[in-house]
């Protein structure tokens, strides 16, 4: 049983360090950007899809991959919260519940956002898709965790 505790901390440490790490990865992408989004702008056009794109086109699309990116940081805090709660063993809590909630939410907006850049980029679709069922998959696990909590609290009154 000790094994397996250590086991599991050890692994929440090593999400909860992976987790950390993206915030520099984050602010390295979003210094970069513009470059990324040009770059793959003009690979766009350069396979010929609906010819040049407008100003406004090239700006719509860098302003959709800031706010995914602003949604990106925003999820990895809330992984944070919720794996420092993990270790913390508050599990079967209130803020992990609001914390699955802010991540699912996340997960929605990011689906949502991914849709204008589906315009460009058809494959996107398959992230869409894949943002949208993580979402669903987080309410689902929500709703466990609050049933499971339910239980704990009338086994506590039972006893």
């Amino acid at each position: 049983m000790i094994k397996r505790h250590l086991s599991n901390r050890a692994s929440s440490i090593v999400s909860l360090s992976l987790a950390i790490a993206l915030f520099p990865a984050l602010i390295f992408l979003s210094i970069r950007l513009p470059h990324f989004v040009t770059v793959l702008l003009n690979v766009h056009e350069a396979i010929g899809n609906d010819g040049v794109l407008q100003t406004w086109e090239r700006t719509a699309v860098l302003v959709d991959a800031y706010a995914m990116l602003a949604v990106a940081f925003a999820a990895v805090a809330l992984l944070i919260i919720l794996l420092r709660s993990t270790l913390s063993e508050k599990v079967f809590s209130e803020i992990a519940l609001r914390t699955l909630n802010g991540l699912s939410a996340c997960c929605f907006l990011e689906g949502i956002l991914l849709i204008y850049i589906a315009v460009y980029f058809p494959a996107v679709l398959c992230l869409t898709l894949a943002a949208f069922f993580l979402g669903v998959c987080l309410r689902v696990v929500r709703k466990v965790i609050a049933e499971a909590m339910r239980y704990k609290e009338e086994n506590d009154l039972t006893v």
